[in-house]
């Protein structure tokens, strides 16, 4: 298993935001395939050198390297088409197959819409569209439906001939994290309603394919659980408004993440990013309710592990700025000025050691 693959499929956020506001088009089937490909691929990274792998132009790059090596061509995916329609002169694994290189064209395509949207009307309606094919798979589980012609009247002579059928092509089901994806999109595009059923509907396909994964072979699917987790909090928080539901979501997220990677014996550092982005999610949502000390201890939990894991990254300033702003909120005037300062520290040396690197570039 590779460090850096690992932290890629669980970015929920590289400043604080929500990970789909900062990269959209880094959605839940790339993050399983990109830790796929990063396993086969990839030496074992350990946390002196893990921030630089949730930064924006290495996850493009691993995005785009997808759809390199796995996209296909048009007339391959009509003859996979093809295949589908006479599905059942396919064995179970032949019919597994086709239905996998059809689901991998459609999350790729997705990709490519959101990458090459060189501005938010481009990228709205790349996910608007998303969202309107999705929703249409969703609704339409079946694989093939007969459709018959007219039938040819008959005389006295002539027998009446058999109708013929023509079998109409379906998109394979939706897998636990397209339904996630789907839930997402309705999410940004704030249809409140949908995306509060599509949620359910995603977290309860992920709860059943953990049940038949009980030795947690398929170790990505549950990582994205988890996500889909975090994503519900986000939600919850800012579309529906509902601050205690959206704390437990958080907490729920990342003790299955905790869980997870302890029964693998996995290094902790790699989730330490979004064990952080949890912290200081649910520490908002107590602010929120008035439960100081719950979102203080929250917040000193995020202060430790951004100074042990993400130091000198934008995440770091992030929660030194939210821990600010708390501060101000209860009028400890001094404290929030020291939380302040810390953030703007943290920031202008980012920005001082990408000026370097970008005189080193060109020299």
């Amino acid at each position: 298993m590779e460090d850096k693959s690992r932290l890629m499929a669980l970015v929920a956020s590289r400043q604080g935001n929500w990970w789909f506001e900062e990269t959209p088009w880094f959605v839940p089937s790339v993050r399983r395939k990109i830790f796929e490909h990063y396993v086969q691929t990839q030496p074992t990274v350990r946390s002196g050198g893990l921030s630089e792998f949730i930064e924006v132009g290495q996850l493009k790059a691993a995005a785009e390297d997808l759809l390199r090596t796995y996209r296909t061509t048009s007339k391959d995916i009509e003859a996979t088409k093809d295949l589908l329609r006479n599905s059942n002169n396919l064995s179970g694994e032949d019919l597994v197959a086709a239905e996998t290189k059809l689901r991998t064209d459609m999350r790729l395509r997705h990709l490519q819409s959101m990458i090459e949207a060189d501005d938010a009307a481009k990228l709205r309606d790349a996910i608007q569209q998303i969202e309107t094919e999705l929703n249409r798979i969703l609704s339409d589980r079946e694989h093939t439906v007969p459709s018959k012609l007219p039938e040819l009247k008959s005389d006295a002579t002539q027998p009446a001939k058999a109708p013929r059928v023509v079998a109409e092509f379906r998109m394979p089901a939706l897998e636990p994290e397209d339904i996630h994806l789907l839930a997402v999109v309705q999410h940004y595009l704030n249809k409140k309603e949908e995306a509060a059923a599509t949620y359910n509907l995603a977290l309860s396909s992920y709860r059943e394919f953990q049940k038949k994964d009980t030795d947690q072979q398929n170790l990505p699917l549950h990582m994205l659980a988890a996500l889909c987790r975090a994503d519900h909090g986000e939600f919850l928080s800012i579309v529906m408004s509902s601050p205690k539901a959206a704390a437990l979501e958080f907490a729920g997220a990342r003790l299955d993440i905790q869980n997870l990677f302890n029964s693998h014996f996995i290094n902790k550092d790699t989730s330490a990013f979004f064990r952080i982005y949890t912290f200081i999610r649910e520490a908002d949502e107590y602010l929120l309710l008035n439960q100081w000390s719950n979102a203080e201890s929250l917040f000193q939990r995020a202060k430790e592990e951004s100074e042990a894991y993400a130091k000198g990254h934008d995440l770091h300033a992030h929660v030194f700025r939210r821990w600010a702003w708390a501060q101000l909120m209860r009028w400890k005037i001094q404290s929030a000025e020291q939380a302040f300062e810390k953030s703007n520290e943290i920031i202008i040396d980012i920005f001082k050691n990408k000026a370097i690197h970008d005189v080193g570039d060109h020299l």
